[in-house]
């Protein structure tokens, strides 16, 4: 049975959770921190939301944001993503990670 599509509404906070399929590599944890807020830093510049707080953990993460637009929370999601297994691989030298 699929998950059914979640319908975002501008204007609203939602909560997003990251999970990766094994702990992030074990780097200094400021380096991994700069990582990450570049991360959202870049999707949250071409995608605008609002972030209120994040969590970040070993194997997984939480964000509430608010979703100024709602046709954009996807791609905010998936940019952030994106952009964050993008600088793992660089920084490790990896042609691949899930």
């Amino acid at each position: 049975m699929g998950r059914r599509r979640t319908v975002f509404i501008s204007n609203k906070p939602y909560l997003f959770i990251f999970r990766t399929r094994r702990g992030l590599p074990f780097v200094p944890w400021k380096t991994m921190n700069l990582l990450i807020r570049s991360a959202i830093a870049r999707a949250q510049r071409d995608f605008k939301v609002t972030i209120c707080s994040y969590k970040w953990m070993l194997n997984h993460a939480h964000l509430i944001v608010i979703v100024h637009d709602g046709n954009n929370a996807e791609r905010f999601y998936q940019e952030v993503k994106k952009k964050i297994t993008e600088s793992i691989k660089r920084l490790c030298g990896l042609r691949q990670l899930s």
